[in-house]
């Protein structure tokens, strides 16, 4: 019984793991129209997320390029990546330092949003 179990795990396990867009997926996928007041986006967005968000110190935000992400579960998400450093109190009311932080933005809408921009293990706005 344990290995009709064990075996029926891996076999779940291993067709869930799909495998990366190639390139000609990627060329088809829809990344939405380039967001032209993506700061007004991004700041928009912190304003309804943060716990003090008139506190809020944004140092640098980059331009938008296009990007697209996955996760090892088959999700994808297609847009325009926006790198942000940003400092903001917590909730307790301190400053927790500076961070970069990661949004997808597609169609004038943030459509992910990857805190401290670590996405499983890879820094997707540098060091």
């Amino acid at each position: 019984m344990y290995k009709f179990v064990f075996s029926l795990f891996i076999v779940t396990f291993l067709t869930a793991c799909n495998s990366l867009p190639d390139d000609s997926q990627l060329a088809k996928e829809d990344y939405g129209t380039f967001p032209q007041d993506y700061e007004l986006i991004i700041k928009a967005w912190y304003n309804k997320t943060e716990s003090h968000p008139t506190s809020m110190f944004i140092n640098y935000i980059t331009k938008p390029k296009r990007y697209w992400l996955a996760n090892k579960l088959g999700d994808a998400w297609y847009g325009y990546l926006v790198c942000v450093t940003i400092d903001s109190k917590n909730r307790l009311g301190a400053y927790s330092g500076f961070r970069r932080d990661a949004f997808i933005i597609k169609n004038d809408h943030v459509i992910k949003y990857i805190e401290d921009g670590s996405w499983w293990g890879e820094k997707l706005c540098g060091g």
